[in-house]
């Protein structure tokens, strides 16, 4: 925040605005924090920064952290549990990565550091994929699933998640598919 210290907050972007507010809902050290909508409305490279501090908040000061959001892949990139409701009624309640398990077909991992995508083509053997920093990869069997992990495992990994995105599967359980 010290390059915007002197400003005037009504002078402020958007992004700029939600930084402030998420500082002051940390000035009292809360131990859990609710966050509606974080993102809404702000540009790619802002809604990267926001999501970087509520992960910094939640590991570096042990805070437990509700979003509410429609924007699913938010809930997929910050969340650990996801509770989905509608019309008012809770219809799932789990861990995000258990409704990721079974028959799925595809491997996203968040890099510590600024990852190569070509190198990291070559070195699986497959298509990447890249979008906000997730780097996806589609798996057809157990074997490429192992090497890919194993290419994988050379890096520093933040995150890796194998199975489908929370869109598709928020779809099926709201089309009771699921």
């Amino acid at each position: 925040l010290k390059h915007i210290q002197d400003k005037v907050i009504k002078n402020l972007s958007g992004g700029q605005k939600q930084i402030v507010e998420i500082a002051k809902s940390m000035l009292h050290e809360p131990s859990i924090l609710l966050f509606d909508e974080p993102t809404v409305g702000l540009d790619v490279e802002v809604r990267n920064n926001i999501w970087e501090i509520i992960r910094n908040i939640s590991k570096e000061k042990d805070k437990t952290i509700l979003i509410t959001s429609h924007y699913l892949e938010e809930i997929e990139e910050l969340c650990e549990k996801v509770v989905i409701l509608d019309k008012g009624k809770v219809i799932l309640n789990r861990e995000i990565s258990s409704l990721k398990s079974g028959k799925n077909k595809e491997v996203s991992v968040r890099f510590k550091q600024k990852i190569d995508k070509g190198q990291l083509e070559k070195q699986v053997g497959k298509e990447v994929t890249e979008r906000n920093g997730v780097y996806t990869i589609f798996i057809e069997n157990s074997k490429e699933l192992s090497k890919v992990l194993s290419v994988i495992s050379s890096y520093d990994v933040e995150k890796i998640v194998y199975g489908k995105n929370l869109e598709e599967i928020y779809l099926r359980i709201i089309g009771g598919e699921y």
